[in-house]
């Protein structure tokens, strides 16, 4: 009860990289929901148009997400740059 009254009165904010990954799902499935359009072919292009790729957040979450599908998890680097990350954050 002392702490969650020193909690509201100091506006503290709980760093973690579970909440760093909870914020990274979310943000992985609202963009999902409404994907951006397709970029259309140059005009005057000609042959087999590649658009570029979709790039949905940086580089450190994108590296995180392909980790967190194929069964794993952040290295202990990447653990360090989300802690990094979260204490810079303007909610931190």
């Amino acid at each position: 009860m002392l702490a969650a009254k020193l909690n509201a009165m100091l506006d503290l904010v709980h760093v973690s990289v579970d909440n760093w990954l909870n914020a990274l799902m979310e943000k992985h499935k609202k963009f999902w929901e409404e994907p951006p359009e397709e970029e259309p072919a140059p005009e005057g292009f000609e042959g087999d148009w590649v658009p570029p790729p979709i790039v949905w957040g940086t580089e450190l979450e994108m590296a995180v997400f392909a980790a967190l599908k194929a069964g794993g998890g952040p290295t202990h680097e990447q653990n360090v740059e989300i802690l990094k990350q979260s204490m810079n954050s303007p909610e931190a």
